[in-house]
């Protein structure tokens, strides 16, 4: 279920970005594709109710049985009509190429978001804000500080947001040392094989081999992954490091950066939920 209301959200999301372009080809592309979120969360509610339908059932002929079901249930959504517009403007200009005026894509985009609010509340029982891909990562402990950092975004608490995201980072490459392993922590204390009067300059040279061997160990994930390599440069540029411990916390250091914007938690908690999804597809 989480993954056809996460596709609901996803057309109404690239619908709101056409929304605001100024141009009448923007706007009945906005249409469609609002029309569309619509249409997959009444498919969605069909098969969740165990609706019958007809092979050749229109999606008007869909929403009233749909509603009419939820009504049974007490569960009264008071769009209907508005939604039976959006659909006509969606065919006006979809099958009939008549172009929709400009602001008509605001509009429908305000009827769009407030039908998928109130169905998500009152039926499936989801907050439409909370839904994100987040919610597909398995890992309980990387997901619950992804979905945390997404609150802290939300509440423009960046450097918490930030904060959680390098934990999430640190722990998710930890976790996968099994596949790639880690670097071994003890390779620096070679140094203390040596004379007393080079061990130090031994130490730093080994020190020094640790972190490019596990530079290494990340851009072979990365690229494992389908990563984009600039992606992942600006990605660590911006966060803080952050290091698991021998007894499983993860320590962050916020030492070279403390100011976070809105932009850089934004592209970070973006990054960072892909990157889950992609390496839980390679373990």
């Amino acid at each position: 279920m989480i993954e056809q209301l996460l596709l609901t959200k996803r057309f109404f999301q690239e619908g709101e970005k056409l929304s605001l372009e100024n141009s009448s080809y923007s706007a009945g592309l906005a249409i469609s594709l609002f029309q569309d979120s619509i249409e997959s969360v009444i498919w969605l509610a069909t098969k969740e109710l165990g609706l019958d339908v007809k092979e050749n059932e229109s999606f008007t002929q869909l929403l009233s049985k749909v509603h009419q079901e939820l009504e049974n249930k007490s569960i009264k959504i008071p769009l209907k009509a508005k939604i039976q517009e959006l659909n006509k403007a969606r065919v006006s200009f979809k099958h009939y190429g008549i172009l929709p005026d400009i602001s008509e894509a605001n509009k429908f985009r305000g009827y769009a978001e407030s039908y998928l609010r109130t169905i998500f509340e009152l039926y499936f029982q989801k907050d439409f804000d909370d839904i994100s891909m987040s919610d597909l990562i398995e890992s309980d402990e990387i997901r619950l500080l992804i979905k945390q950092a997404e609150k802290d975004l939300s509440s423009k608490d960046y450097k918490s947001c930030v904060s959680g995201i390098a934990r999430a980072k640190a722990i998710l490459f930890y976790k996968i040392k099994l596949l790639i392993p880690e670097v071994d922590k003890n390779l620096v204390n070679v140094a203390t094989l040596f004379d007393r009067q080079i061990s130090s300059q031994v130490r730093e040279v080994f020190r020094y081999i640790s972190k490019y061997m596990e530079m290494l160990r990340e851009n072979s994930i990365i690229n494992l992954c389908g990563v984009s390599a600039k992606d992942y440069n600006y990605f660590q540029n911006i966060l803080p490091y952050a290091v698991v411990l021998g007894d499983g916390n993860c320590q962050v250091n916020h030492k070279f950066n403390n100011n976070y914007t809105e932009q850089d938690a934004k592209f970070l908690l973006k990054f960072i939920t892909e990157l889950a999804l992609k390496i839980q597809n390679i373990t």
